[in-house]
Protein backbone atom coordinates (compact mmCIF):
# COMPACT_ATOMS: atom_id res chain seq x y z
CA UNK A 1 0.00 0.00 0.00
CA UNK A 2 2.78 2.40 0.93
CA UNK A 3 4.61 1.50 -2.27
CA UNK A 4 1.53 2.36 -4.30
CA UNK A 5 1.16 5.68 -2.54
CA UNK A 6 4.83 6.47 -3.16
CA UNK A 7 4.49 5.54 -6.83
CA UNK A 8 1.36 7.67 -7.16
CA UNK A 9 3.05 10.58 -5.43
CA UNK A 10 6.14 10.28 -7.60
CA UNK A 11 4.02 10.14 -10.73
CA UNK A 12 2.18 13.27 -9.62
CA UNK A 13 5.49 15.07 -9.08
CA UNK A 14 6.77 14.00 -12.49
CA UNK A 15 3.55 15.04 -14.21
CA UNK A 16 3.61 18.34 -12.35
CA UNK A 17 7.19 18.98 -13.48
CA UNK A 18 6.34 18.08 -17.07
CA UNK A 19 3.29 20.35 -17.05
CA UNK A 20 5.34 23.19 -15.55
CA UNK A 21 8.04 22.70 -18.20
CA UNK A 22 5.44 22.66 -20.97
CA UNK A 23 3.91 25.81 -19.55
CA UNK A 24 7.29 27.54 -19.68
CA UNK A 25 7.88 26.39 -23.25
CA UNK A 26 4.38 27.50 -24.24
CA UNK A 27 4.92 30.91 -22.66
CA UNK A 28 8.21 31.27 -24.54
CA UNK A 29 6.49 30.33 -27.81
CA UNK A 30 3.75 32.89 -27.16
CA UNK A 31 6.34 35.60 -26.49
CA UNK A 32 8.25 34.61 -29.63
CA UNK A 33 5.08 34.71 -31.74
CA UNK A 34 4.20 38.13 -30.35
CA UNK A 35 7.74 39.32 -31.07
CA UNK A 36 7.56 37.98 -34.62
CA UNK A 37 4.20 39.67 -35.10
CA UNK A 38 5.72 42.99 -34.09
CA UNK A 39 8.64 42.42 -36.49
CA UNK A 40 6.25 41.51 -39.33
CA UNK A 41 4.19 44.64 -38.75
CA UNK A 42 7.40 46.69 -38.71
CA UNK A 43 8.48 45.12 -42.00
CA UNK A 44 5.07 45.84 -43.50
CA UNK A 45 5.38 49.43 -42.34
CA UNK A 46 8.89 49.69 -43.83
CA UNK A 47 7.68 48.21 -47.12
CA UNK A 48 4.78 50.67 -47.23
CA UNK A 49 7.16 53.51 -46.45
CA UNK A 50 9.51 52.35 -49.22
CA UNK A 51 6.66 52.22 -51.73
CA UNK A 52 5.49 55.64 -50.63
CA UNK A 53 9.00 57.08 -51.05
CA UNK A 54 9.20 55.45 -54.47
CA UNK A 55 5.94 57.09 -55.57
CA UNK A 56 7.12 60.45 -54.27
CA UNK A 57 10.41 59.98 -56.11
CA UNK A 58 8.63 59.19 -59.36
CA UNK A 59 6.51 62.32 -58.98
CA UNK A 60 9.62 64.37 -58.25
CA UNK A 61 11.33 63.04 -61.36
CA UNK A 62 8.50 64.33 -63.54
CA UNK A 63 8.48 67.73 -61.87
CA UNK A 64 11.91 68.81 -60.68
CA UNK A 65 13.69 67.61 -63.80
CA UNK A 66 11.30 69.76 -65.78
CA UNK A 67 13.23 72.66 -64.28
CA UNK A 68 16.44 71.13 -65.59
CA UNK A 69 14.91 70.90 -69.07
CA UNK A 70 13.72 74.50 -68.97
CA UNK A 71 17.15 75.78 -67.98
CA UNK A 72 18.78 73.66 -70.65
CA UNK A 73 16.40 74.98 -73.30
CA UNK A 74 16.83 78.54 -72.02
CA UNK A 75 20.54 78.14 -72.64
CA UNK A 76 19.72 77.60 -76.30
CA UNK A 77 21.45 74.22 -76.09
CA UNK A 78 24.70 76.05 -76.76
CA UNK A 79 26.29 75.78 -73.34
CA UNK A 80 27.24 72.98 -70.98
CA UNK A 81 24.02 71.54 -69.54
CA UNK A 82 23.25 72.23 -65.91
CA UNK A 83 24.60 68.93 -64.67
CA UNK A 84 25.09 70.40 -61.21
CA UNK A 85 21.35 70.93 -60.89
CA UNK A 86 20.74 67.45 -62.23
CA UNK A 87 22.96 65.65 -59.72
CA UNK A 88 21.61 67.78 -56.86
CA UNK A 89 18.05 66.74 -57.66
CA UNK A 90 19.12 63.10 -58.02
CA UNK A 91 20.87 63.23 -54.65
CA UNK A 92 17.75 64.71 -53.03
CA UNK A 93 15.69 61.79 -54.33
CA UNK A 94 18.14 59.09 -53.23
CA UNK A 95 18.67 60.64 -49.81
CA UNK A 96 15.05 59.60 -49.21
CA UNK A 97 15.61 56.11 -50.61
CA UNK A 98 18.83 55.23 -48.78
CA UNK A 99 18.47 54.02 -45.20
CA UNK A 100 21.15 56.47 -44.05
CA UNK A 101 19.85 59.45 -45.97
CA UNK A 102 23.41 60.28 -47.06
CA UNK A 103 24.26 59.55 -50.68
CA UNK A 104 26.73 60.71 -53.29
CA UNK A 105 25.86 61.09 -56.97
CA UNK A 106 28.15 61.28 -59.98
CA UNK A 107 27.89 61.28 -63.75
CA UNK A 108 30.57 59.26 -65.54
CA UNK A 109 30.76 59.73 -69.30
CA UNK A 110 32.31 57.46 -71.90
CA UNK A 111 34.74 59.62 -73.85
CA UNK A 112 36.74 58.57 -76.88
CA UNK A 113 40.49 58.41 -76.42
CA UNK A 114 43.06 60.34 -78.41
CA UNK A 115 45.32 58.69 -80.93
CA UNK A 116 48.32 59.27 -78.68
CA UNK A 117 46.56 57.86 -75.63
CA UNK A 118 47.58 54.53 -74.18
CA UNK A 119 43.88 53.76 -73.72
CA UNK A 120 42.21 52.13 -76.69
CA UNK A 121 38.49 52.73 -77.08
CA UNK A 122 36.29 54.85 -74.82
CA UNK A 123 37.38 55.68 -71.31
CA UNK A 124 35.57 56.76 -68.15
CA UNK A 125 35.61 60.44 -67.23
CA UNK A 126 33.88 61.88 -64.15
CA UNK A 127 31.86 64.74 -65.63
CA UNK A 128 30.06 65.86 -62.48
CA UNK A 129 29.61 65.13 -58.78
CA UNK A 130 27.19 66.54 -56.26
CA UNK A 131 28.64 69.47 -54.30
CA UNK A 132 29.03 67.58 -51.02
CA UNK A 133 30.93 64.57 -52.37
CA UNK A 134 32.96 66.85 -54.64
CA UNK A 135 34.59 68.39 -51.57
CA UNK A 136 35.93 64.98 -50.54
CA UNK A 137 36.57 63.35 -53.92
CA UNK A 138 37.36 66.21 -56.26
CA UNK A 139 41.12 65.90 -55.86
CA UNK A 140 40.88 62.14 -56.33
CA UNK A 141 39.23 62.66 -59.73
CA UNK A 142 42.19 64.77 -60.82
CA UNK A 143 44.74 62.05 -60.16
CA UNK A 144 46.39 60.96 -63.44
CA UNK A 145 45.38 57.31 -62.95
CA UNK A 146 41.76 58.25 -62.17
CA UNK A 147 41.21 61.17 -64.50
CA UNK A 148 40.42 58.66 -67.23
CA UNK A 149 40.45 54.89 -67.26
CA UNK A 150 38.88 52.04 -69.25
CA UNK A 151 35.46 50.71 -68.17
CA UNK A 152 36.90 47.30 -67.36
CA UNK A 153 38.97 48.87 -64.54
CA UNK A 154 35.83 49.07 -62.40
CA UNK A 155 33.63 46.06 -61.53
CA UNK A 156 30.38 48.00 -61.90
CA UNK A 157 31.10 49.38 -65.37
CA UNK A 158 32.69 46.13 -66.51
CA UNK A 159 29.69 44.03 -65.47
CA UNK A 160 27.22 46.40 -67.13
CA UNK A 161 29.07 46.61 -70.44
CA UNK A 162 29.70 42.86 -70.57
CA UNK A 163 26.26 41.96 -69.19
CA UNK A 164 28.15 39.18 -67.45
CA UNK A 165 25.46 38.79 -64.80
CA UNK A 166 22.56 39.08 -67.23
CA UNK A 167 21.46 42.60 -66.29
CA UNK A 168 22.37 46.09 -67.43
CA UNK A 169 22.83 47.61 -63.99
CA UNK A 170 25.00 47.09 -60.94
CA UNK A 171 23.70 47.12 -57.36
CA UNK A 172 25.34 45.97 -54.15
CA UNK A 173 24.89 46.92 -50.49
CA UNK A 174 28.12 45.35 -49.21
CA UNK A 175 30.97 45.91 -51.62
CA UNK A 176 33.64 45.09 -49.04
CA UNK A 177 32.39 41.52 -48.93
CA UNK A 178 31.48 41.16 -52.60
CA UNK A 179 33.67 38.41 -54.08
CA UNK A 180 35.79 39.64 -56.96
CA UNK A 181 35.00 43.33 -56.55
CA UNK A 182 37.62 45.67 -57.98
CA UNK A 183 37.88 49.42 -58.36
CA UNK A 184 40.41 51.68 -60.05
CA UNK A 185 40.48 53.85 -56.92
CA UNK A 186 42.31 51.89 -54.17
CA UNK A 187 40.68 54.09 -51.51
CA UNK A 188 37.08 53.59 -52.61
CA UNK A 189 36.12 51.95 -49.30
CA UNK A 190 36.79 55.24 -47.50
CA UNK A 191 33.84 56.77 -49.31
CA UNK A 192 31.21 54.08 -49.79
CA UNK A 193 30.19 50.45 -49.30
CA UNK A 194 26.87 50.41 -51.18
CA UNK A 195 26.38 51.44 -54.79
CA UNK A 196 23.82 51.50 -57.58
CA UNK A 197 25.01 52.16 -61.14
CA UNK A 198 22.97 52.31 -64.34
CA UNK A 199 23.97 53.15 -67.92
CA UNK A 200 22.91 56.47 -69.43
CA UNK A 201 21.01 55.19 -72.45
CA UNK A 202 17.54 54.99 -74.02
CA UNK A 203 15.02 52.63 -72.44
CA UNK A 204 15.41 49.00 -73.59
CA UNK A 205 18.32 49.89 -75.87
CA UNK A 206 21.49 47.81 -76.16
CA UNK A 207 23.90 49.11 -73.55
CA UNK A 208 26.99 48.33 -75.65
CA UNK A 209 25.66 50.32 -78.62
CA UNK A 210 23.89 53.30 -77.06
CA UNK A 211 25.30 54.02 -73.59
CA UNK A 212 27.06 57.37 -73.30
CA UNK A 213 28.08 56.92 -69.69
CA UNK A 214 26.88 55.90 -66.24
CA UNK A 215 24.81 57.46 -63.50
CA UNK A 216 26.15 56.40 -60.11
CA UNK A 217 24.80 56.62 -56.56
CA UNK A 218 26.66 55.35 -53.52
CA UNK A 219 26.57 55.48 -49.73
CA UNK A 220 29.03 54.60 -46.99
CA UNK A 221 26.59 53.60 -44.26
CA UNK A 222 23.22 53.31 -46.02
CA UNK A 223 21.69 50.55 -48.10
CA UNK A 224 19.39 50.64 -51.12
CA UNK A 225 16.27 48.72 -52.03
CA UNK A 226 17.44 47.22 -55.32
CA UNK A 227 14.11 47.22 -57.16
CA UNK A 228 13.16 50.75 -56.16
CA UNK A 229 16.65 52.21 -56.62
CA UNK A 230 17.35 50.63 -60.01
CA UNK A 231 13.93 51.57 -61.43
CA UNK A 232 14.23 55.15 -60.19
CA UNK A 233 17.83 55.67 -61.26
CA UNK A 234 17.21 54.10 -64.69
CA UNK A 235 14.37 56.53 -65.35
CA UNK A 236 16.55 59.46 -64.33
CA UNK A 237 19.39 58.18 -66.52
CA UNK A 238 17.04 57.96 -69.51
CA UNK A 239 15.99 61.59 -68.97
CA UNK A 240 19.64 62.59 -68.73
CA UNK A 241 20.40 60.68 -71.94
CA UNK A 242 17.74 62.62 -73.85
CA UNK A 243 19.11 65.96 -72.69
CA UNK A 244 22.70 65.03 -73.45
CA UNK A 245 21.64 63.76 -76.88
CA UNK A 246 19.73 66.99 -77.56
CA UNK A 247 22.78 68.98 -76.55
CA UNK A 248 25.04 66.87 -78.76
CA UNK A 249 22.73 67.24 -81.75
CA UNK A 250 22.47 71.00 -81.24
CA UNK A 251 26.22 71.46 -80.94
CA UNK A 252 26.76 69.44 -84.12
CA UNK A 253 24.53 71.79 -86.13
CA UNK A 254 26.18 74.76 -87.84
CA UNK A 255 25.42 78.11 -86.17
CA UNK A 256 22.81 80.37 -87.79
Amino acid sequence: MSVALVSTGLLSLVLGAVIAALAIVFAQKVRKIKHLSVEIEALKSDAASTRANHLVSMENINSIFGEFALRLNAAGLRRTPHLGLFVSHTKAIFDTISTSGQCAVSIKLLVEGHSRSDIRGPYIWTAKRDDISLLKRGKTDDRPDLKRYPPDANRAFSDIMARSVGKDYFACNDLKNLPGYFNRNPHWHEYYNAAVVVPIKPCRADVTKTAVGFLCVDSKHGIFDEDVSVATLSLIAEILYRHLRNLSDALSEPPD
